[in-house]
């Protein structure tokens, strides 16, 4: 719906739509669905009625899809699904580029974490365990076991910061909430081979 005009367009799909990421430089609109499948809208193309827009890019994974990350580069994608994938593709050759090993995910909606300027990849398993990838060669570099026991409902929450503290303390690190605390992972990056 454009917020200024009223005006809405309905696109069908053949499955729910579980997860979106725009593209700032193209107007992509990408769209994870419980199928599996990943697909693109070209948001500026005009939609005469509602059964002549057509896909765009289109891709499948093996289960249903979680989460959706652009890179700064728009031309990447970041993937993950129910079935504990987190693939990286290459959207202009439609390629997966690289596979992220470790992840555990069946059946929630579990966020995935790119930051790029640290080249990590973080991204919190249903088992509770938050893992931590070099984003550049899939290595897995931490795993941080939650302090609580894992349960459904205690799945921690985590977001980097590369500046925790404030802009003059450069102190790379995660925070993880679980229920009602909060824990401060410091990231020590002469640490990382």
């Amino acid at each position: 719906m454009n917020t200024a005009t009223d005006v809405r367009r309905t696109f069908k799909t053949n499955s729910d739509v579980l997860a979106q990421q725009f593209a700032t430089e193209n107007l992509l609109l990408y769209n994870g669905c419980r199928s599996g499948e990943v697909f693109s809208i070209d948001m500026r193309v005009p939609a005469l009625s509602p059964s002549n827009w057509k896909k765009g890019t289109s891709f499948l994974q093996n289960s249903a899809i979680t989460c959706l990350r652009l890179l700064q580069d728009e031309n990447y994608l970041m993937v993950s699904d129910m079935s504990g994938q987190i693939k990286l593709w290459d959207m202009r050759m439609v390629k997966c580029l690289q596979q992220y090993e470790g992840h555990n995910n069946s059946y929630a909606y579990l966020p995935l974490h790119v930051i790029e300027e640290e080249g990590l990849l973080i991204a919190v398993g249903q088992d509770c365990y938050t893992r931590i990838w070099n984003l550049q060669d899939t290595r897995l570099l931490r795993t941080i076991p939650s302090p609580h026991p894992a349960s459904k409902d205690t799945i921690p929450s985590v977001v980097f910061s590369s500046h925790l503290g404030g802009k003059r303390q450069t102190v790379p690190g995660i925070l993880m909430a679980v229920k009602k605390d909060l824990y401060h992972f410091i990231y020590n990056t002469n640490t990382v081979e």
